[in-house]
């Protein structure tokens, strides 16, 4: 590697440097070497790699203007990536800047320091470096917070997309997904804990990935509809987001009418880092299915890569529903929920669903062994008396006792698909524990219970 740089202080010039050929906006150099162009004039610097391409752009403020993958650019006018925070109803991002950005260039990264921006009465001081990694393109940001602040939303960072109809959906690193067929209102929000998309359109070459490599922290993102325009938001926080909605439960995922997902959230003052991985993998093979002769084979591809999935409502909460359903339930005597993933074939599914089994584990089974049948984000249908506060609980019309068989069922499935003999020891106990549940019923024994 060259370790020729340049320091760029805006406005006076953006000076270019190894691997830089004249250019402006347009289709990314499919297949060609990583490059680094950067216009003086207009104060962007553009970085390609293979089939994708991002524009920075310094007038002002410091965000992506441009994303492409391949010839699409999802990004509208007056959209792109950026870094803010909200509080209260006020946003203060990196799109406004205290002073000018500062550019350190290398042959195949760089850095810009000085990205300042107000925050209520304080500023926020942020670092960006963009570096090739293989065929992607990585985006650090670190930021520090000179006092702890009560944070409304998160930007770490935000995309903005052009229209809700650039893509068809967004699969999850849970295993899930975002189905924008679903985001049929002019204001809603879905906010999952999860630090993988990979966004997605039928009959594209590639899909653009977007994933957080996060230092220490709790990742989660939100994808927000406003007019016909998707944000898709990452948030670092230094514990686990909690929900705003409802107001006596705190687990509504999927919320019209705002974007405001999330509760309030205390930050410490100090310094904060998120990696992004951002890359464009071939549609083909992130979605594909192989060859199927005498059904339809995209039909059968697309089902397995919206319906079937919509059952994850968020990481540690699998079932057969769906997150969009008005009040989220999950029953937990569905005894096919890791079947699915036969099906669906992603290891983001194997590895999620044994979390989220983990967690019923932990948390749903009584201590007589009973194991409770529902989870939801209301208490609506629940039995009087029977609700936690994680949201378990028995359906109004009495208790369903299958929830015990199925639980071990899913079990053996899951175990089945991932081949984790260590995991697998470590449901002995439960599973014996809510099968003796059952063989305790039969007390006249004859095999009923």
């Amino acid at each position: 590697m060259s370790h020729r740089i340049r320091h760029w202080i805006i406005p006076v010039a953006i000076l270019c440097v190894t691997r830089i050929a004249a250019g402006g906006a347009g289709d990314a150099d499919e297949g060609g070497a990583p490059a680094i162009r950067a216009d003086g004039a207009k104060r962007t610097i553009r970085l390609e790699n293979g089939r994708l391409g991002l524009r920075i752009n310094l007038n002002g403020g410091c965000r992506l203007d441009s994303i492409w993958i391949g010839s699409k650019s999802p990004v509208g006018t007056g959209q792109g990536a950026y870094s803010g925070i909200r509080m209260g109803p006020v946003w203060y991002t990196s799109r406004s800047l205290r002073g000018d950005p500062r550019v350190l260039s290398g042959e195949d990264s760089v850095s810009i320091s000085n990205i300042r921006y107000s925050c209520g009465d304080t500023v926020v001081d942020e670092s960006w470096t963009f570096a090739f990694d293989g065929e992607s393109i990585l985006w650090t940001i670190d930021r520090v917070l000179p006092k702890a602040l009560n944070i409304d939303g998160n930007a770490f960072p935000a995309f903005g997309f052009g229209s809700i109809r650039e893509f068809d959906a967004a699969l999850l690193g849970n295993g899930g997904v975002a189905w924008f067929r679903l985001f049929n209102d002019t204001a809603l929000a879905y906010g999952v804990h999860t630090d993988l998309l990979k966004f997605w359109k039928a009959g594209d070459e590639c899909c653009l990935e977007i994933g957080s490599r996060q230092v220490g922290g709790s990742s989660a993102v939100t994808l927000s509809r406003a007019d016909s325009s998707l944000t898709c938001a990452f948030s670092l926080s230094p514990s686990e987001l909690a929900y705003r909605f409802d107001s006596t439960t705190h687990r509504r995922r999927f919320i019209r009418g705002s974007a405001d997902v999330w509760q309030t959230t205390g930050y410490p003052a100090g310094h904060y880092r998120q990696v992004l991985r951002i890359s464009s993998p071939s549609a083909q093979d992130e979605l594909g299915r192989g060859t199927f002769r005498g059904i339809d084979g995209e039909a059968v591809t697309s089902i397995l890569n919206t319906i079937a999935r919509l059952g994850v409502i968020d990481s540690r909460h699998y079932g057969g529903n769906s997150w969009h359903t008005p009040y989220g339930p999950i029953c937990l005597h569905e005894q096919y929920i890791a079947q699915f993933n036969v099906a669906i074939d992603d290891v983001n599914y194997t590895a999620g669903y044994a979390k989220c089994l983990d967690y019923y584990r932990d948390h749903a089974i009584l201590p007589d062994g009973r194991v409770k049948s529902r989870w939801a984000y209301t208490d609506e249908d629940a039995m009087p008396g029977t609700a936690d506060t994680l949201g378990f609980y028995e359906a109004q019309w009495g208790i369903l006792l299958d929830s015990n068989p199925d639980f071990v069922i899913n079990v053996a499935d899951e175990f089945d698909q991932s081949g984790d003999v260590a995991w697998l020891r470590t449901h002995k106990q439960s599973c014996e524990k809510v099968l003796d549940f059952m063989l305790n019923r039969d007390t006249d024994r004859d095999s009923l219970v």
